[in-house]
């Protein structure tokens, strides 16, 4: 067996990292983990494998369908409209941005909207708010990658 080369070795080990992060990247697996997780910790089944078997055929069938919103989802309207009433205990009806981005942060949105109607202003108001966090939900909720037929 020839000697091993370590200037190669550690190419190769670099290269097969950096596969493996584009593999997870490619098919959003931290995003699925997160998802999954979040949805077993809030539903709390009595049978984890069947739950987790059922959120992935869920999914399987959003993507089939190009449903994003049809994706399971762990937060519901009523979680998004309390985060936001949570981030505007005053009741000023707006959120200033650092608030808007602690808050998409909270409901485990990672891609969102960074200029947002009112940013300039530092006033995000509700409507602008929920509608920004319904899409970041449904896209991170979107765990798969785009079906390539």
């Amino acid at each position: 067996m020839p000697p091993v080369n370590r200037r190669t070795a550690k190419i190769t080990e670099k290269d097969s990292a950096m596969g493996a992060k584009e593999y997870v990247k490619e098919h959003k697996l931290q995003e699925l983990f997160v998802n999954a997780t979040a949805a077993l910790v809030n539903e709390q089944p009595e049978n984890p494998k069947k739950f987790l078997v059922q959120f992935l055929k869920d999914l399987k069938q959003a993507r089939d369908a190009a449903d994003a919103d049809a994706c399971p989802n762990v937060f519901t309207e009523e979680n998004i409209v309390s985060m936001y009433e949570m981030f505007d205990v005053p009741g000023t009806g707006h959120l200033s941005y650092t608030q808007y981005r602690e808050a998409m942060g909270n409901l485990g949105i990672t891609q969102y909207n960074e200029q947002p109607v009112g940013y300039r202003k530092n006033m995000i108001n509700r409507d602008v708010f929920i509608m920004e966090a319904r899409a970041g939900l449904v896209s991170a909720s979107a765990t798969y990658a785009a079906y390539h037929a």
